[in-house]
């Protein structure tokens, strides 16, 4: 961390010197806002290095540092949608158009081969998050064989959804934030049978909302796989690591929102959608778009949530949010998901 312990340390030994060093690399670049970027990239001497992926979680800017710029300079909303472009992504698309320059050399590469998930799993989300944006297709470095599991009910699968119908209640807010009680209690079930019956496996839990979270893992204790520890909830002990193939050990269970997902994968991923929709709701503007979807028409949380898999993805949740004709305007990836459930490498409950 260009503030932690370790830079620290040398900025005190070196004080009277500025720090710098012949190549500056800086991971996850673009979650950074653009000040805490500024602060590696001024240590590079000779070449700095961003990685990062602006099609994932955008950089983190506090809210109102928003709106206090927004309201000192009586910003234009073109200028106010600005800010949540990361220093990444400028840089990268001004580095793609210097490229195309005479004499320049190639400054912006795409890694293109993907490592994490099974071949199909893969294409899906190429296709719906990468190629879509007119970037390069992203290929599987890995045979289908590599990702076999024998989760019941989803063999010879690499995805499903569990429909729970607005007939099984609604959402409902709690602090500001979204819960579902009967997604939750699915999702508990489902983790049970998994675990129990794939005890190499490893499962994540998501959801785009913290309040879900805390249900779930309500849910998780009712199965035995949550318990309380100082008043908190938290994953049971039997159930917080695993051991991998090479005998590493990883995280077995993780319950959380996608930006506490970013980074991390897991062998089966369950996905709490908790939106609903009635059986007849009109949906003809952008305000009632939001209003209906909310976090669903955020590409990025999506391309997270539904990329964190190796083996098997399965959602939860109300089809009638993929069903709806407005899906495919507000979240044409959840549609997409739905339909890719309904063929012959899915399978919807």
């Amino acid at each position: 961390q260009a503030a932690g312990r370790p830079m620290i340390s040398i900025k005190n030994v070196e004080a009277s010197n500025s720090i710098s060093f012949n190549s500056v690399i800086v991971d996850e670049a673009a979650r950074a806002n653009p000040l805490d970027l500024l602060i590696p990239m001024s240590m590079g001497r000779r070449r700095i290095i961003l990685v990062g992926d602006h099609r994932q979680l955008p950089h983190l800017l506090e809210p109102k540092v928003e709106e206090q710029l927004a309201e000192k300079f009586e910003l234009e909303k073109t200028q106010q949608e600005m800010l949540k472009i990361s220093l990444f992504q400028r840089l990268k698309e001004s580095l793609q158009l210097l490229e195309d320059k005479p004499g320049q050399p190639k400054r912006v590469v795409m890694l293109d081969t993907q490592f994490r998930m099974h071949p199909l799993l893969g294409d899906f989300v190429s296709k719906q998050f990468y190629e879509i944006k007119d970037l390069e297709a992203v290929k599987p470095g890995l045979s289908e064989d590599f990702f076999f599991h024998d989760v019941p009910g989803y063999e010879d699968k690499v995805c499903g959804w569990i429909n729970a119908p607005v007939s099984m209640g609604v959402a409902t807010r709690k602090d500001g934030s979204l819960q579902r009680e009967a997604e939750a209690n699915i999702i508990g079930r489902e983790a049970r049978k998994i675990l129990s019956h794939c005890p190499d496996l490893s499962v994540g839990i998501i959801t785009f909302y913290r309040a879900q979270v805390d249900t779930i893992l309500e849910s998780l204790q009712t199965e035995g796989l949550a318990e309380r520890s100082d008043g908190k909830l938290q994953i049971a002990g039997q159930y917080q690591y695993t051991s991998s193939e090479n005998g590493e050990e990883r995280e077995r269970l993780r319950v959380g929102t996608d930006d506490a997902f970013q980074g991390k994968e897991f062998d089966v991923v369950l996905l709490s959608m908790v939106r609903t929709l009635p059986a007849k709701i009109k949906i003809d503007d952008e305000d009632s778009l939001n209003s209906a979807y909310g976090f669903l028409r955020l590409d990025n949380r999506l391309n997270v949530a539904m990329s964190r898999q190796q083996r098997l993805l399965i959602m939860v949740g109300d089809s009638s949010m993929a069903t709806h004709p407005a899906a495919l305007l507000a979240a044409p990836s959840i549609s997409a998901l739905y339909s890719f459930c309904q063929g012959s490498h899915g399978t919807v409950f």
